[in-house]
């Protein structure tokens, strides 16, 4: 991304359903994520008016350019970026990158404490066909930008609109001293589903997840 590109992009909070960055955020995400991996509307707006679950706006020269979501519970050791996107016609131009630094730093500002950053990333394994190619290009994206792939454990996106959804987890360290654990897993994919899925915490697909998990985790 060329220097003026940078000078001209900020992040900003979302704060209200009411603020006129929201709508364009929510078109970038409902034309960028599959609709069978999205929140409904009624419970994006539940979530959006806690203050642990927060919309951002990347604004380039004072336009909505690209959004992401951030899940940043209090008392625990993770933060969740649960959407990020980029607009359509303005792919390519180093705009996603700079959002995922932009989510990082904001994570770590926002909950110091807290060791890791989970993401979701749609299954590199699932299929063989472009969009398996796509989604792979989409994990190394991101391991570009340090995030590592939980490369042992299995994952599965609770949809609010049919099936689950299989998807990988990846791991960006906030804390680079803290090894990554079984425990740190399942608690954070206990409290991702109960928190802002609305499931229980004997959930059948929350439990094929958490009670599956390998003793040794392997990052790459």
């Amino acid at each position: 991304m060329d220097t003026m590109s940078q000078q001209l992009i900020t992040l900003e909070r979302v704060p209200a359903l009411s603020s006129p960055l929201f709508r364009p955020c929510s078109e970038v995400l409902r034309k960028s994520i599959p609709s069978n991996e999205q929140l409904s509307d009624p419970r994006l707006a539940q979530l959006l008016a806690r203050d642990d679950y927060r919309m951002y706006a990347l604004l380039w020269n004072g336009t909505v350019a690209a959004t992401a979501i951030l899940y940043l519970p209090r008392a625990e050791d993770f933060v969740l970026l649960d959407y990020m996107a980029v607009r359509a016609d303005l792919r390519n131009r180093g705009l996603g990158s700079a959002l995922f630094h932009e989510v990082t730093k904001t994570a770590s500002r926002e909950r110091p404490a807290a060791s890791f950053l989970f993401f979701e990333v749609d299954d590199d394994r699932a299929v063989r066909n472009a969009a398996q190619a796509i989604n792979r290009r989409r994990i190394e994206f991101y391991r570009r930008l340090g995030a590592k792939l939980l490369v042992n454990a299995e994952y599965v996106f609770p949809s609010s609109s049919g099936a689950g959804v299989p998807m990988r987890l990846m791991v960006f360290r906030l804390r680079p001293e803290i090894e990554l654990s079984q425990e740190s897993v399942g608690t954070a994919v206990e409290n991702i589903f109960r928190e802002v899925h609305g499931r229980d915490k004997d959930d059948t697909l929350l439990r094929s997840i958490v009670d599956h998990l390998p003793s040794r985790l392997i990052l790459e």
